[in-house]
């Protein structure tokens, strides 16, 4: 099943999806097929040589799903977007995972060339807020260095 191939090597990330559709659709017409199969999918891997996406393969740590305890607060993150050292708006989110990105779709909205589509996620629970980048194509920052992962100190 080329659908389960896709997401297994992509982790459902949308850049990725489309990169690895794009390249089964070279292989495909190199090949000069009229349709895309498993196969087609596999030799677009192999063009790539891509690894299974960590969300499957289990080489990380899944966080575990984030729920609320009884008389937590309604909304425990609060973000404050800056441009420019000044203040562009602050939003707050209960317990869950939120999405940043450049799309409007995203509930953290971002309009700059500089931010992927899906950029990055925060995922809040009790003990605090954790930022993940989707592997964007600028990536996440902390200071100077580049991170994959963080969680996040309150202030």
């Amino acid at each position: 099943d080329a659908f389960g191939i896709i997401h297994r090597y992509s982790g459902g990330v949308p850049r990725l999806i489309n990169t690895l559709c794009d390249t089964a659709l070279l292989c495909a017409f190199a090949d000069e097929k009229d349709t895309i199969g498993a196969e087609e999918v596999m030799a677009a891997i192999a063009e790539l040589n891509w690894k299974e996406h960590e969300n499957n393969t289990g080489s990380f740590e899944q966080l575990r799903s984030p729920v609320p305890r009884p008389g937590a607060p309604e909304h425990i993150t609060q973000i404050e977007v800056r441009k420019n050292g000044e203040s562009e708006s602050t939003q707050s989110f209960p317990v869950g995972r939120v999405i940043v990105g450049r799309s409007p779709d995203n509930e953290v909205y971002i309009k700059s060339k500089y931010v992927s589509r899906h950029h990055a996620q925060l995922i809040s629970d009790d003990d605090g807020c954790l930022i993940e980048d989707l592997n964007s194509t600028n990536g996440i920052y902390l200071g100077e260095q580049r991170i994959k992962k963080y969680r996040m100190q309150s202030g």
